[in-house]
């Protein structure tokens, strides 16, 4: 090897290790850094509500639950989905809202409980927002938290209000065990 290919191959292996070194490095990439939570996010009238995605069993379309008598003023009656029954409470009237007719079922995990919303519009990262704008936000004490979603123009910027469902649903429906022996077996 030539002194100049000596000189070439150290340039080359102290770039190489430069360059190795530049990519093991955290980047940023311009997304908030603040924490986000992935949530479904739904409609009721105006006001965007949003249920922590994790919580969430599925999404279905409205039917005529079955009333149940001496019920939960709030509770619509009970469907049957996915081989099991489901106590279908009204979004709007546990918030301190107007019923409404029809919408959809944001069916909750583990609960044998669902929600009746206007719309269902997607899941989306929320990022909470600043404490000054959320203090001018008239909040149900069933709110944990106002965000807004991470991507640029979703939901036209509105403020969102995820729910704490421990502190929304009546106490009957609030255990994460509740309609556990609901299932029907086949």
């Amino acid at each position: 090897m030539t002194e100049t290919s000596d000189h070439r191959a150290r340039w080359a292996e102290a770039l190489l290790r430069e360059r190795a070194w530049q990519l093991a490095q955290p980047r940023d990439t311009g997304a908030p850094t603040e924490p986000t939570q992935r949530a479904v996010v739904c409609a009721l009238g105006e006001a965007l509500y949003a249920v922590p995605v994790e919580a969430v069993a599925r999404i279905a379309t409205y039917r005529p639950p079955a009333r149940l008598p001496g019920g939960h003023a709030a509770l619509l009656g009970v469907i049957a989905r996915s081989g099991g029954f489901w106590h279908i409470y009204d979004l709007g009237v546990l918030l301190g809202a107007t019923a409404a007719a029809k919408g959809f079922f944001v069916l909750l995990r583990g609960r044998g409980v669902g929600l009746r919303a206007d719309a269902v519009l997607g899941v989306s990262d929320l990022a909470p927002i600043a404490a000054e704008d959320a203090s001018q936000m008239a909040a149900s004490p069933s709110v944990a938290t106002f965000a807004r979603a991470t991507e640029a123009g979703a939901y036209d910027g509105r403020i969102i209000s995820i729910l704490d469902l421990t502190l929304l649903l009546p106490r009957e429906a609030a255990s994460p065990d509740h309609g556990e022996d609901t299932r029907v077996d086949r």
